[in-house]
């Protein structure tokens, strides 16, 4: 029974980071530009995160004591970029391209742990990153001038800075409690808005509740909803298992573009959309164990 709710708690994690696109296409027909839903959610997030991320001794850095200071703040600047894009990707692209084009990210991780760090990649990895190259290109063909040119950068930037984020937290933040990696995230979108369009901050003035309560649900349900489920879901089944499980992330999002956003995918993009998800399962299934830093 305890590795069943750990499953179910796995997939609502998946679930409820799925339908933060969703929430943020929502946030745009009720008036939001992707700016100002980006400092919203970011000021709502942090009361919301604060109480579980403060109260959390972190163990970062493992037995070799605290991580560097660099590594923090840069693992928190590529949090934030990676949110800030993806939000204004949404923008430009369909929930189900944007979510498509993201992730690519699992093969762009096992890719820079090649690249950068030397890591072997066993053969299922080798086939996940070929497979994620072809599904990006079937997805981001040219089918009928629905395909944004400046969406498609944006949400393949949000893959690479994800991918970075990813990497630097395995090797240099093993032990980094995901709630407070996901509150410096947050900081780091509340600042890089602020300082990239200062000339959002006077629209929050103008925000209905109805606005604000748009922002606070995504801060509550794309926040802290996700990763308080992994947490205990990783708790019940273990990591490995987890993240394979997760990968119903990609499916869900879909689903949810389509049932609830009218989202089309041609048969090109479909077939797309089968050859990242397969490579998805596929680098997540043979991702071997990280090291313990601070050796």
């Amino acid at each position: 029974m305890s590795q069943t709710i750990g499953y179910l708690l796995v997939l609502l994690s998946a679930a409820a980071f799925a339908s933060s696109s969703a929430l943020a296409k929502w946030a745009y027909t009720q008036g939001f530009t992707p700016w100002t839903f980006a400092l919203a959610v970011s000021l709502a997030s942090l009361p919301v995160l604060a109480p579980f991320a403060l109260r959390v001794r972190s163990r970062a850095g493992g037995p070799g004591g605290e991580p560097p200071r660099w590594a923090v703040v840069v693992h928190a600047a590529l949090g934030g970029l990676s949110a800030l894009f993806f939000t204004v990707a949404l923008a430009w692209l369909d929930v189900s391209l944007a979510t498509l084009l993201v992730f690519s990210y699992p093969a762009l991780v096992a890719l820079g742990a090649r690249v950068v760090f030397g890591e072997r990649m066993d053969p299922g990895q080798q086939a996940a990153v070929v497979l994620t190259a072809l599904g990006t290109l079937l997805c981001t063909g040219p089918v009928e001038g629905r395909v944004a040119p400046v969406g498609v950068a944006l949400a393949l930037a949000t893959a690479v800075c994800h991918a970075a984020y990813m990497l630097l937290g395995e090797r240099l933040l093993a032990d980094w409690d995901p709630l407070q990696a996901t509150f410096a995230t947050e900081v780091a979108l509340l600042l890089g808005t602020l300082a990239l369009r200062p000339a959002t901050v006077p629209e929050l003035l103008t925000l209905t509740p109805l606005q604000w309560g748009i922002a606070l649900i995504t801060a509550v349900w794309a926040g802290a909803v996700p990763y308080l489920a992994l947490l205990e879901g990783i708790r019940r089944v273990g990591a490995s298992r987890a993240a394979i499980v997760s990968a119903a992330e990609l499916p869900i999002a879909l689903l949810l573009g389509w049932g609830l956003m009218g989202d089309r995918l041609t048969s090109l993009q479909g077939l797309g959309a089968l050859l990242v998800g397969a490579a998805t399962v596929l680098v997540q299934w043979h991702r071997p164990p990280v090291a313990a830093t601070g050796d």
